[in-house]
């Protein structure tokens, strides 16, 4: 409220405020939390926002910390949200392709009478698809090592397509 009629002293007290976050060693998401209600709080006309964004750089630069502008916010949070979304997919699918690649190596084990411990790694990275193709397949298999080869063609293709 005091620096509501006074822009260069708003600015200042936006800066002081972000440099003592910074300083106080709170974590970047934690900064990027407060600096939303900061934002709110004091927000800056449009004119004074260059100079703020320019000290604000300098600092930043001196420090080797960074922060995101008004304009960058909201892409930043976007984009965020999409990594946040892909990671869960890939943590979910990684389960799933744990709890298939285990089935898989007991069917494996359990037909030619080998150690799931020895069969599992192997089909460690192996699609879900490619996976449950095997599934399907497994006792179409007459040999250990028809399914091992079967494997190496799958991870190699994989490797040669991506």
């Amino acid at each position: 409220m005091k620096t509501a009629r006074n822009k260069k002293k708003r600015v200042n007290e936006k800066l002081e405020l972000i440099k003592h976050l910074y300083q106080k060693g709170f974590s970047k998401q934690d900064i990027i939390n407060l600096l939303r209600f900061i934002d709110w709080v004091l927000e800056l006309p449009d004119d004074v926002e260059p100079l703020f964004q320019q000290e604000l750089e300098k600092f930043e630069k001196e420090k080797k910390m960074y922060y995101i502008t008004q304009l960058q916010r909201p892409s930043y949070e976007k984009g965020m949200e999409m990594g946040v979304k892909k990671g869960r997919e890939e943590a979910k699918n990684e389960g799933i392709n744990k709890g298939i690649s285990r089935t898989v190596s007991r069917q494996i084990a359990k037909k030619f009478n080998s150690d799931i411990r020895r069969e599992l790694p192997r089909l460690r990275n192996l699609p879900t698809n490619d996976l449950l193709e095997l599934a399907e397949n497994i006792f179409s298999y007459k040999s250990l090592n028809s399914v091992h080869d079967w494997i190496k063609q799958k991870k190699m293709a994989a490797k040669a397509g991506g």
